[in-house]
């Protein structure tokens, strides 16, 4: 298994249609933590010109997916997530609260984001 990690937000340059494809290939799994807050941020970081954030197929939110096995209600933090799935493990504070809207990301920040 790999994990490839494609920045939307270095990306800005590239066609919505080249998006687009990415997001509804079905055969491509796409991993996010909040996807809401992600849709946001692309969304203000492409203008809202594009409506190639509206469709997506083989997306799973992580922190839905938490909610639902943890059976709460609110949506859990990253930190309750990694808690709870990685046998008590802990994360960085460092990489949780660095600048990811800023680019390029470090190398820190990927490897985080591929936890």
């Amino acid at each position: 298994d790999r994990v490839v990690i494609f920045d939307l937000l270095h990306a800005l340059s590239a066609s919505s249609s080249v998006i687009s494809t990415l997001l509804k290939s079905p055969h491509i799994l796409k991993l996010f933590f909040d996807l809401r807050g992600d849709i946001s941020v692309l969304n203000r970081s492409y203008h809202a010109t594009t409506a190639c954030f509206s469709e997506w197929d083989a997306a799973l939110d992580l922190q839905k997916l938490a909610a639902h096995d943890m059976e709460i209600d609110k949506a859990p933090s990253l930190k309750e997530c990694v808690a709870a799935y990685m046998d008590g493990g802990r994360l960085a504070k460092g990489q949780q609260i660095s600048n990811w809207e800023r680019r390029p990301l470090s190398s820190e920040q990927l490897e985080y984001a591929a936890l």
